[in-house]
């Protein structure tokens, strides 16, 4: 999830569609890094029936002091963490 340039404090916010491909109810989860919890906030999907699918909004503060931000977060479904994992990334916008 790329968010762009930002000013610091700026805020930016997307969607992004995510849901449950599988046989069975699924208990989907978003491993935020502690140290980022304060700048990116997004509902926890929890409980998903078979082939549920649901959209996401997710929001993100550019910290003060930081030029360039890259982390991931840690999908996991029923505890388990999955194969893949959602990138956030966003930089300070160097106009004025």
């Amino acid at each position: 999830l790329h968010f762009g340039s930002l000013r610091p404090g700026e805020t930016r916010d997307m969607f992004f569609r995510h849901g449950n491909g599988g046989a069975k109810k699924a208990d989907i989860r978003f491993d935020i890094p502690e140290e980022w919890k304060p700048y990116l906030r997004m509902r926890q999907p929890g409980k998903m029936h078979s082939d549920e699918r649901d959209t996401l909004h997710v929001k993100f503060t550019l910290p003060q002091g930081i030029d360039t931000v890259q982390f991931t977060v840690q999908p996991t479904v029923n505890g388990k963490a999955t194969d893949e994992k959602l990138t956030i990334k966003a930089v300070r916008n160097r106009e004025n």
